[in-house]
Formats: C-alpha cells, sequence, structure tokens
C-alpha cells in the first residue's frame, strides 16, 4: 500500500522520487548494525531497522545519503530531532538516542510491530476496535497540541497497535509548532489550510482524524484512488469528503 510509506514533502503522488538506501558497505553506523531499510519511499531520509550493542533492535532514522551535504536537509532534520525529544506521551513513539556521525545527524525509536489502523480497516476489523483505536490516537494528539506541536500527516497507516495492545502513533517526521507554515501533507488527509500554506493549527490534525473517522465509518475513504491533483482540485473547489453509508445521523452533519 502507497499509505505504508512516509509522507514526501510534496504529497504522496507527485514527489520527485529518490533512490532507496541500499545496505552500505560498512553495517556500522553510530554504533548501530544496520540490518535493512524500513521504508523505500522516503525522500528526505532514510530508516533503517538496527541493531544496538546491547542487542535490542531500534528504528534508527537519518537524513539520505545523497542529501547529507546540504546543510538545509541537516538543519531540518536537526530541528525535527529537537521536536521529537520535546514528546513524551504513552501513545507517541519515543526516541531512545540522538547524535552526529561525521555530521551526519541521527536518532533511534522504539521498533513496533508493523500492524496499522490501516491493516485492521483492510480486514475489515469490528467497529469498536477500530473506534478504540481511534480514540487512542486522538489522545496522544491532543497531548502533542498540549505542547504547541502538530503532527501534520496522521493518517491510518502512522497509527499503530503495540505488543501489548498499546496504540502508538508514528512518523513525526513532519512535526510543528503552532503559527508555522506547513512543511508537506497527504492529499487524502491534507486540510484546506495546510493546502493553503497557512500558518499551522490544531485543526489540521483534528481534520485528519476526522478523516480517518469517515474512513472507520465508510469502510474506505471516498477519495481512495483519486489522483493527489484530484485530491486537491476538489479541496479548492470546496469538495471535502463526506459520509455516504454511514449512519443517517452522520450523513446529515
Amino acid at each position: 500500500m502507497r499509505d505504508n510509506a512516509t509522507t514526501l514533502l510534496w504529497g504522496e503522488e507527485d514527489a520527485p522520487a529518490r533512490p532507496p538506501p541500499s545496505l552500505p558497505s560498512s553495517t556500522i553506523f553510530a554504533g548501530h548494525h544496520l540490518l535493512s531499510p524500513l521504508s523505500s519511499n522516503q525522500d528526505t531520509a532514510e530508516v533503517w531497522r538496527a541493531e544496538e550493542p546491547s542487542g535490542r533492535q531500534v528504528v534508527l532514522k537519518r537524513p539520505h545519503y545523497l542529501l547529507r551535504d546540504r546543510l538545509p536537509t541537516l538543519e531540518a532534520f536537526r530541528r525535527e530531532v529537537s521536536l521529537c525529544l520535546e514528546l513524551e506521551h504513552p501513545g507517541i513513539v519515543p526516541v531512545y538516542r540522538c547524535g552526529e556521525e561525521d555530521g551526519w545527524p541521527w536518532y533511534s525509536m522504539r521498533l513496533l510491530p508493523l500492524g496499522t489502523l490501516a491493516d485492521r480497516l483492510q480486514e475489515r476489523a469490528p467497529l469498536r476496535l477500530l473506534l478504540r483505536i481511534l480514540l487512542r490516537a486522538c489522545e496522544a494528539v491532543a497531548a502533542a497540541h498540549a505542547k504547541e506541536k502538530l503532527h501534520n500527516d496522521l493518517k491510518p497507516a502512522q497509527i499503530v497497535l503495540g505488543a501489548h495492545n498499546e496504540v502508538v502513533v508514528l512518523d513525526w517526521g513532519l512535526v510543528g509548532r503552532l503559527g508555522e507554515p506547513p512543511r508537506g501533507y497527504t492529499p487524502r488527509y491534507t486540510s484546506p489550510e495546510q493546502l493553503l500554506y497557512a500558518p499551522l493549527q490544531p485543526s489540521s490534525d483534528v481534520y485528519a482524524l476526522g478523516g480517518i473517522l469517515l474512513e472507520i465509518l465508510e469502510g474506505g475513504h471516498p477519495w481512495a484512488g483519486l489522483s493527489a491533483d484530484q485530491c486537491r482540485l476538489n479541496l479548492r473547489e470546496g469538495d471535502c469528503p463526506v459520509p455516504r453509508q454511514g449512519p443517517p445521523a452522520l450523513r446529515q452533519l
């Protein structure tokens, strides 16, 4: 599924593709043994499954190797690390360690199972379970909002179920502060203000969560299959996703 990749800065359909990271000649980086790439569609960063000296497996993220010498990319990544370190909540993936290796910034995070809300939607899991998962995700996002941070790229593939039934929101790579301009988006879940590059507000994350709720109730997103350009055109024309198959009371909103 395309949604399983981290959103690209220009939107998932029209971003210039960069080659996926290949296993380097030396598989040791910052004291970690790089095991395998976890994402092949990242445009600005590499995400690896890695092993610490202790044997614990983690996720290691660093700027894409083709961009490691570009100062704006490195500064944006350092800012991402700083903001992610400020987020603490059981429903937000924790940062374990961070640092720089020969001027190449990186950070490591908890490695979680691959089961996501997107998978549960595809499996047509019970409605009560899907709503419980979304509620827990909302609590995590609310905790970030309380610290004036916004996720900016919420979608079912970013909501993961842990080994102990905990719900964790992943991929805070586009995290921003209130009032800042947006840095990227996924067209299907983009709010109108993000499309207009208006200053970030909690309403953008709330809009995305509402889109996920709509997908849960409908059994699929109304814009599934539309191109990024068509999604943007719909938003510009005020044609937002609306429920078609959900409860009658919801369709009247």
